[in-house]
Order: C-alpha cells, then structure tokens, then sequence
C-alpha cells in the first residue's frame, strides 16, 4: 500500500522533479529493485536443500527470465513443474501383495496410490509380468484415491489381453457404492461386454471359491465385486 501511494504521489505531484533525475541513477534505483525481488537468500537455499529436479527447474526459469523475458520463463515453468509433479506421483502407485490363504493359482494384489495415464501402463505392464501361472487375479481398489479415464483404459485394454490360462479378474473395493473408483470401474466394464470377458456386478459376500479374501475384522469386504 505504502508503494503504490509513493507511486501515485510521484506521478501526480513529483513528476516535473522527477524528470530532472539522470538515467543512471533510475538504472541503480531498478538493480536495487531486481535484486529485492530475486530473494537471493532464498535461491541460495533452494540450491542447497531443493531436490535436483526443482532445482533444475528454477536455474532454467532464471536463466529464461535473463535471456528472454518472463513470460516464456513463467510457460516453461509450469509446463515443466506440471511433468515433474506427474511423474512423483506416478511412482507413488504401485502393487502390493496380500497376504491370504488362498490356492497357488490365485494372485491377490492391492493397488496403491493413484491410478491416472502417467502410472497405468507401468502398472499394469508389472502385473502382467506376475501372471504365469496364475488362474485368478484378484484386485483390491480400497487404497486407490483417484482413477481417470487413462487409467481406466489400460485397465481395459490388461483384461482383454490377459495370457492364456488367467481365466478371470475381480475387482473389490471396501466402499462400492461411494467409491469413485468402483463407480467408474461398473460402468466401463457393463458397457463393453464381449463374448471373451463377460463383466457383472455380482451383490453377494465376496468370497472366491468359500475362500474369505480379506480375514481381517477392521474391514468391511461385505460390498459388491467385479468380475471382469
């Protein structure tokens, strides 16, 4: 506030005193300015703690900001900040076992961490990788926070392409009927219904085979499954 008055009073009142000032000293006056608002403090602190990937980002969108203008320094950041916050998150997701008395045959994995394009293949490519001699996949979706349309595509396209021998996939989620995840996963699978991979929502325990999936009394796997 107490600049923009000194600015208006400047221009308003001051401007025939102004004008006698030399150009050099208005150049010192915009280094001081510059340097203000570089924060270099800061910079010299990011560049010892900051994770390589940001500090990357910044000496780039300085080195922008010098040579061209801030504009395309400002585009460039964010498109860059944008790849490096999707591929930290697409490590996040991944495939945990579970642990259940269950035959050889049948492989039980929980999906951990958000399911969006950046993460899908690599997932579903390490699931495919886990299927030799496996007769049954079995999914647990309770641990994934988000699914987008990318996500649900190479979802998709794994169960169709499943290796001779995997018979059937199933979906469960500890919350069907609000997940967001199991809603999306419902439609998309009674929509593309083939003669090869059947899909149905099944109300009824989940049990595979009178093998309880999750023995644990803290979670409720009394909701519906998919099978796909």
């Amino acid at each position: 506030m107490a600049h923009s008055i000194l600015v208006i009073l400047a221009l308003l009142v001051l401007a025939p005193l102004l004008s006698w000032l030399p150009l050099s000293a208005m150049a010192a006056l915009l280094l001081m300015v510059a340097w203000n608002m570089s924060e270099a403090h800061k910079v010299v602190d990011l560049l010892r703690h900051a994770p390589k990937d940001d500090i990357i980002v910044m000496l780039l969108c300085m080195s922008l900001t010098v040579l061209f203008d801030m504009v395309i320094a400002i585009s460039v950041g964010i498109v860059l900040a944008s790849l490096l916050f999707m591929r930290r998150i697409a490590r996040m997701t991944r495939l945990a076992p579970v642990v259940v008395d269950v035959p050889d045959d049948v492989l039980v994995l929980r999906v951990i961490g958000p399911l969006f394009f950046a993460a899908a293949e690599g997932l579903f490519t390490d699931l495919e990788s886990r299927l030799e001699g496996k007769r049954i996949v079995i999914l647990k979706w309770d641990a994934v926070p988000v699914l987008d349309a990318g996500g649900l595509d190479a979802f998709q396209r794994f169960v169709k392409r499943l290796p001779e021998g995997c018979e059937q996939v199933y979906c469960a989620c500890a919350t069907w009927n609000s997940s967001h995840c199991a809603l999306w996963l419902a439609q998309a699978f009674n929509r593309s219904r083939d003669a090869s991979h059947s899909s149905r929502i099944v109300a009824r325990r989940w049990r595979i085979y009178k093998y309880e999936i999750d023995q644990s009394a803290q979670t409720d796997w009394s909701a519906n499954c998919i099978i796909c």
